[in-house]
């Protein structure tokens, strides 16, 4: 069987933008859902929303939801494949009997190696489903959701700049550097069943849920030359079972939400409370280690129905791989909502670490008779771009 996340994505990357931001209409709302989900998307976000639902409610279907954003700030492919042209251009000239034009060529062909590094390049893939059933005595939801955490980066040989000015290097030696492009990634495949009560504070409605699951953890550790990186190959070559590595635990999620005045909810959802690490394999020498790692989420909400503000901020930050730089993402987002039949949708995402970029979100919603819905997503920022679909069906 080919590994999900090999299906999924090549260029692998951060998963920090998806810590709380599953669903279309959450995607679409800058990623927030702690206090605004509807109670079909709760399972996603925070169970405790399960108890939140209007009195023509019923059984709601989602299937699928699929999410994807790619990212590449740092022009990395770009600058790989800068790189192979430029190298196939100077082994060309030794091939041809040529030095003095494949000479002409190395000073840049040397740079070109050195400004890759400390580079990388984004993707991210998410997608799940949800059988919800709405009550505010017990909310049940099952839920089942895969998303994708990793990074694609090239490893630097100082060697291959010595070998590369080298006038008397040949196109062979040339053929064998020992710089590589290493992708490590984790895919995460869950399914859970979420469940939900309400209880009163104060005469208000305060609703607890719980989310126990079942986690596989998919490990990746690729590496090949870069002369030789190419994406169709790459790909090819990721679903091999010499680089991955697989493990099935038991996770929690859980949220509250409470509900002060009519029109506001604030909420908390903390996701993957007991923390655990697994290690890659080892490729070429190298090894690393993903962290699994509690993400706490506090969002409020204003709703009058027909039109809703929402704002989400985590609370902890995620990193995935060790070594890598943690992420915090403050999130807003605003919907119209014509009467349920029709909705529009914007939102922003911005990390608090600066560490990933900025997004800006936007989307449509459609819903003849309430009955079957059709949601659609666009992302977009700094060299960044993403799309979400969401088909479900209320019974």
């Amino acid at each position: 069987m080919k590994p999900f996340l090999a299906c999924a994505c090549l260029v692998l990357v951060s998963g920090s933008l998806s810590a709380q931001s599953f669903g279309a209409r959450n995607k679409a709302m800058g990623g927030t859902g702690v206090a605004s989900s509807h109670y079909k998307d709760a399972g996603f976000t925070n169970p405790a929303l399960l108890t939140r639902f209007s009195a023509d409610s019923d059984v709601a279907v989602v299937l699928p939801f699929i999410s994807f954003v790619g990212s590449d700030e740092d022009e990395l492919v770009d600058g790989l494949e800068d790189f192979q042209d430029t190298l196939e251009q100077v082994q060309d000239f030794l091939d041809m009997g040529d030095p003095a034009s494949a000479n002409a060529l190395r000073p840049t062909l040397a740079q070109q190696l050195q400004d890759l590094d400390g580079r990388s390049a984004d993707i991210l893939f998410d997608g799940g489903f949800s059988v919800a059933i709405p009550s505010d005595n017990l909310g049940i939801a099952l839920v089942g959701r895969s998303y994708v955490d990793g990074q694609l980066f090239p490893a630097i040989d100082a060697n291959d700049v010595t070998v590369i000015l080298d006038p008397g290097s040949t196109s062979a030696d040339l053929d064998n550097l020992g710089s590589e492009a290493v992708a490590v990634a984790a895919g995460i495949l869950e399914v859970g069943l979420a469940v939900a009560h309400e209880f009163k504070l104060l005469g208000r409605p305060l609703s607890v849920g719980v989310t126990p699951k079942f986690q596989r953890i998919e490990t990746y550790n690729y590496a090949i030359s870069v002369q030789d990186f190419d994406d169709d190959d790459a790909l090819d070559d990721f679903d091999d079972d010499v680089y991955r590595d697989d493990e099935t635990i038991f996770n929690v999620d859980a949220g509250v939400a409470f509900e002060p005045i009519p029109t506001v909810t604030v909420g908390l959802a903390g996701r993957n409370l007991i923390s655990d690490e697994f290690d890659t394999v080892v490729t070429n020498g190298r090894a690393f280690t993903y962290e699994l790692d509690p993400a706490v989420t506090l969002g409020a909400a204003f709703s009058t129905g027909l039109f809703t503000v929402t704002a989400d901020v985590d609370l902890t930050e995620t990193s995935g791989f060790d070594g890598n730089d943690g992420s915090r993402f403050v999130r807003g987002g605003v919907e119209l909502n014509a009467f349920n039949w029709g909705q529009l949708w914007g939102g922003y995402f911005h990390d608090l670490e600066d560490e990933r970029t900025d997004l800006f979100s936007a989307g449509v919603g459609i819903a003849p008779f309430g009955v079957v819905h059709l949601d659609l997503v666009g992302l977009l920022g700094e060299d960044s771009a993403g799309a979400a679909f969401q088909l479900s069906v209320t019974l």
